[in-house]
């Protein structure tokens, strides 16, 4: 074989064994039966076989072009494939996708960048439903979720969308009859803490290894409960640095006591979706570690 095999020379072998003649595949593919003569004839000497027995009642495939033939029908198939997953990607991103996460992280990481996803895809509509938990997402009611854990369940799609990193917050008003430092005896303090129903969250867990007889002055079921309870001066709570890293008022007892993954979760059978995609691919991009991690 002088040269690499031409796809063009393929697509005339396929079209004249189908046809059986040069006459109606030259009609078809808009060429001259000259043209297409030529090329199976070139194809022909590049492979070194005989394709055709040519007849004055058309053209007849060789016992040996047979088995080529097959051949190149698959690399046809895989090769419109690859045309349509490519014009399939070039098809607008719009319509509407529906998002379930915590709304602390729809607040302080979702809706600040959403003007940059909207001029990217001004015909898409991003739909947020705000749940700690897996809410909608089992029953398919939603398209995406933003979790803070990873889910358990092995038939779901799920990407690592950074590494959050956490700290024991209160309210500078709070400590002000404590004495420093503050991170000694941590029995004295009132804590605020999750509903046993959330005991999964990474905050929780780590509460209930590293201070297992904390006196709960206040116990909650979101995130955004305890940012708000801890800025009212209630107690302590563990909390997420990205959210309360612009409040000046809070001080971190413990600086970075864990650092846990956030996660974006979808279905396998929508990752064709042009709009589910481009949202993942986008919060994937936008909703790094730079983000997620408060400096140290």
């Amino acid at each position: 074989m002088n040269r690499r095999l031409n796809w063009d020379d393929l697509q005339y072998f396929l079209h004249v064994a189908k046809t059986g003649n040069l006459t109606q595949s030259a009609l078809d593919l808009k060429v001259s039966q000259s043209t297409i003569a030529r090329r199976i004839s070139a194809l022909e000497k590049d492979i070194k076989v005989t394709l055709f027995t040519r007849h004055q009642t058309g053209y007849y495939l060789t016992e040996q072009a047979k088995s080529i033939f097959h051949y190149a029908e698959e690399i046809e198939a895989k090769f419109m494939g690859l045309e349509h997953t490519a014009a399939t990607l070039q098809m607008d991103v719009e319509g509407n996708v529906k998002l379930a996460t915590a709304e602390s992280l729809a607040n302080h990481l979702i809706i600040p960048v959403l003007p940059k996803l909207y001029q990217k895809y001004p015909k898409l509509q991003l739909e947020i439903v705000s749940g700690i938990n897996s809410v909608g997402f089992v029953t398919h009611e939603v398209d995406i979720a933003l979790r803070f854990v990873r889910p358990e369940q092995n038939n779901l799609l799920v990407r690592r969308v950074g590494r959050m990193s956490y700290s024991l917050y209160a309210h500078q008003n709070y400590l002000l009859p404590f004495k420093k430092p503050y991170a000694d005896n941590m029995d004295r303090y009132s804590f605020i803490t999750w509903s046993n129903s959330y005991s999964h969250l990474p905050s929780a867990k780590w509460l209930a290894v590293n201070i297992p007889n904390t006196a709960s002055k206040l116990v909650t079921t979101s995130v955004a409960n305890q940012v708000a309870s801890v800025e009212a001066g209630l107690g302590i709570a563990v909390l997420p640095d990205m959210l309360v890293k612009n409040n000046k008022e809070l001080i971190a007892i413990k600086k970075h006591i864990f650092f846990d993954e956030l996660w974006i979760v979808s279905y396998p059978e929508l990752r064709s979706s042009n709009n589910i995609r481009a949202v993942i691919d986008f919060l994937v991009n936008e909703l790094n570690e730079t983000t997620l991690i408060d400096s140290i």
